[in-house]
């Protein structure tokens, strides 16, 4: 009977330290959530050259502050009067791989690289103001609100950093790695994280005010209009939340087989209430903004990882099978189309007239909005291709940053110069004319009077 008990206690004592062996492995796997205030040892800010803080104080435009240039994520930069890119301002190779755009505001370009970290970038010269290093993977555009610049890694953290000097100001981390894009409005940043969850952040303090749980990784970048916030998820759905509570308002979930959902990596768009959105089963989707009702439906050809840009009136989406198509917003029929030789992974972006795009083939093509003829190309890039700039565009090409001019000038300078190129020709021409006018009159003989006959 004792040696019974003996081997019960060492039994039960066996399965103790064997749960709490468990119960410590677990707690280690429980993801922390949360803000954090020490500091990181592989991220430290290098200032490479004094910053002009009168440029980056003074000037409070934001052209281009996030992903998709607003919180509609359209890449709708129509509004800007450039013309196609002409010569190269200056280029900057930041020997990693740039996937994502740099976005552009308060007198600086900033820009993350993959296992680099984050750029400040002089404008005009190209010269790095700080380098805010981390050996991170980023797939993601910074965001910029008031004076903070806003990233985040796969190192599952977001970060908070001076506009001016890039120093930390604070960070928080996720459950997971974060290849969303950050969105900064209304003094709340809002960003998704592969944990599943939606998060809303006090963009001053870093404090968490809301998080929403979705059935599946949150890699897309979220939409914030009408203070409304609209995201989608690997679980196959889409969700529309209050901004400011998180609130759940309507979600929609969408299948690519029978009882198989599809996944969403690509970010909705928005344009005059209505979402466009690209899945990665290859069926690009238009929903009513209001309500989730579904407007019309296409098949892409291949998989869908682009966001869709939106611009007078059109929708355009590019996928992996190397096809890019303007749809008509309000019904998805096809206005055009093209077949490159190689995919679509990153999203359009539309600045002035012109869609520029980027293929896994190394090529940048830009093409007119209104009928597809390609008007520029450059043998670079690969994934999203730029932003820009009232006077200029900055283009993530590879590992290189380059900044161009527009041809010519802006759309009203290139318009002059056509002008005048017009005069000028019927003036030539009309030279022409004369000149040869009189070559004809000078081979003519002469005409001879004829002799008057004296009268009888």
């Amino acid at each position: 009977m004792r040696r019974r008990t003996i081997i019960t206690a060492g039994v039960a004592g066996g399965l103790a330290i064997a749960g709490a062996v468990v119960a410590v492995l677990l707690i280690g796997r429980t993801p922390r959530v949360g803000i954090e205030t020490a500091p990181v040892a592989d991220q430290l800010t290098d200032t490479i050259e004094r910053p002009d803080t009168s440029a980056l104080w003074k000037a409070e435009a934001l052209p281009w502050p996030t992903f998709g240039r607003d919180g509609s994520r359209a890449s709708d930069g129509s509004g800007l009067n450039l013309a196609v890119p002409g010569k190269a301002l200056w280029a900057r190779n930041l020997t990693r791989l740039v996937e994502f755009p740099p976005v552009v505001g308060g007198g600086a370009v900033y820009v993350n690289v993959n296992r680099r970290g984050t750029y400040a970038i002089n404008p005009k010269s190209g010269r790095v103001w700080w380098w805010y290093r981390s050996t991170a993977r980023s797939a993601s555009s910074p965001a910029i609100d008031g004076q903070r610049v806003f990233i985040a890694s796969f190192d599952r953290v977001i970060r908070a950093l001076r506009r001016d000097n890039g120093k930390l100001i604070w960070r928080f981390r996720t459950g997971g790695p974060v290849e969303s894009s950050p969105l900064a409005t209304g003094g709340v940043l809002y960003i998704g994280s592969s944990d599943h969850r939606m998060y809303a952040l006090d963009a001053a303090t870093g404090r968490l005010k809301w998080a929403f749980r979705t059935g599946g990784a949150v890699k897309a970048a979220p939409v914030v209009v009408d203070g409304r916030l609209y995201v989608s998820s690997y679980d196959g759905g889409i969700y529309a939340l209050d901004a400011e509570t998180g609130r759940l308002i309507w979600r929609k979930y969408f299948f690519r087989l029978p009882r198989i959902f599809d996944s969403f990596y690509a970010s909705p768009s928005i344009s005059a209430g209505t979402i466009v959105i690209a899945s990665r089963a290859g069926k690009v989707r238009a929903l009513r903004a209001s309500t989730g009702q579904k407007l019309w439906a296409r098949e892409i050809g291949g998989q869908g990882y682009a966001t869709a840009a939106i611009a007078r009136g059109t929708a355009f989406i590019g996928s992996y099978n190397g096809r890019l198509m303007a749809l008509d917003l309000a019904t998805g029929a096809v206005r055009w189309q093209i077949k490159e030789p190689s995919g679509i992974a990153g999203s359009p972006v539309v600045i002035g007239r012109y869609l520029y795009y980027s293929t896994l083939g190394a090529r940048t093509t830009a093409r007119r909005l209104t009928d597809g003829k390609s008007v520029w190309g450059v043998a670079l890039g690969r994934y999203v291709p730029a932003s820009a700039g009232p006077t200029r565009f900055y283009f993530s090409l590879g590992k290189r940053v380059i900044a161009f001019i527009p041809r010519g000038g802006d759309e009203t300078d290139l318009r002059r110069l056509r002008s005048r190129r017009l005069q000028l020709k019927a003036r030539q021409a009309r030279q022409a004319k004369a000149k040869a006018t009189r070559q004809r009159s000078n081979r003519q003989p002469a005409r001879r009077s004829a002799p008057r006959r004296s009268p009888r």
